[in-house]
């Protein structure tokens, strides 16, 4: 049976507030503003509105279709502070990019890998955890997978998403190995792969494995304890627009340096996710070398 994760009605004191914005489903895509000031244009139209996809524990969505999570914690308090309502608009990973240069969201919640390529069309907040990607392998074969020599070789299948971090990590690092690439705006469809046996390893970030894992007794997780490409995740807006920048950046501060965003991140995953990367980069395998 599937765990799913109830929404938390969370307090607003953290900005000092009046009272809670509304949250809200929306799709439409009004013209981009002539000049990025996203925040006025914000206070002006009385709304929020952030894209995202779902992605436990930071955004999680539950059989009634009800939203909750950490990132979506912090727009119902961000909205709040500036006395407005959210509206959140769920957008592929593939789209988000587009999305946001079409004016559908003002911010990107993601949650989103930073990469040098992606930096390119748009700007990021600050990071807000650090994650890695591991795998998911059939279950009584992890002995057989247990690090990343032993999956990159020949014969052994290793499916990973189309347009996602890890495929290009898996084609610059893992050579032996056949590559499966597998479609599809669910991020657990590498995993999936395996569970239908189109795939030995699926590949994909260490909290859609974990959750994937817990609903599905025939995988077990691999790598587990040395998270290949770790990097930051955070939110993304348009390019040129510092001031709406600055703004969420101190808002992200002011909700994890306060405690509310561990808080959150406790009710849906269990504990606080990993804040701090320097501290990893010996304990974590880097690309084209082996964890000694």
């Amino acid at each position: 049976m599937k765990k799913h994760i109830r929404a938390v009605i969370l307090p607003v004191s953290v900005l000092a507030v009046a009272a809670l914005g509304a949250c809200t489903q929306g799709t439409g895509a009004p013209a981009a503003p002539s000049v990025n000031n996203t925040l006025d244009e914000i206070k002006k139209r009385g709304e929020l509105r952030a894209g995202y996809h779902v992605e436990p524990p930071s955004v999680v969505r539950d059989s009634s279709g009800n939203l909750s999570g950490a990132f979506v914690g912090a727009v119902w308090q961000i909205a709040a502070g500036l006395k407005v309502k959210a509206t959140f608009v769920e957008v592929g990973l593939a789209d988000f990019a587009t999305g946001l240069q079409k004016n559908q969201y003002d911010v990107s919640l993601g949650p989103t890998f930073k990469t040098i390529p992606r930096a390119v069309s748009v700007a990021y907040t600050n990071s807000i955890y650090y994650l890695g990607y591991t795998a998911v392998v059939k279950k009584g074969t992890t002995a057989k997978y247990g690090d990343a020599s032993a999956i990159d070789k020949a014969g052994v299948r290793v499916a990973v998403k189309s347009g996602s971090p890890s495929e290009q990590y898996v084609r610059d690092h893992w050579k032996n190995a056949t590559i499966v690439v597998t479609d599809g705006a669910d991020l657990s469809v590498p995993l999936q792969a395996v569970s239908e046996g189109k795939a030995d390893v699926g590949v994909m970030n260490e909290h859609t494995v974990e959750f994937y894992a817990r609903d599905h007794s025939d995988v077990e997780i691999v790598l587990a304890d040395r998270p290949v490409l770790m990097a930051g995740m955070a939110w993304t807006v348009r390019q040129g627009d510092p001031d709406w920048l600055a703004f969420l950046n101190t808002s992200l501060e002011v909700l994890i340096s306060t405690g509310q965003m561990a808080e959150w991140e406790r009710e849906s995953y269990g504990k606080q996710l990993r804040r701090s990367a320097p501290a990893l980069w010996g304990e974590i395998q880097s690309p084209g070398r082996e964890r000694k």
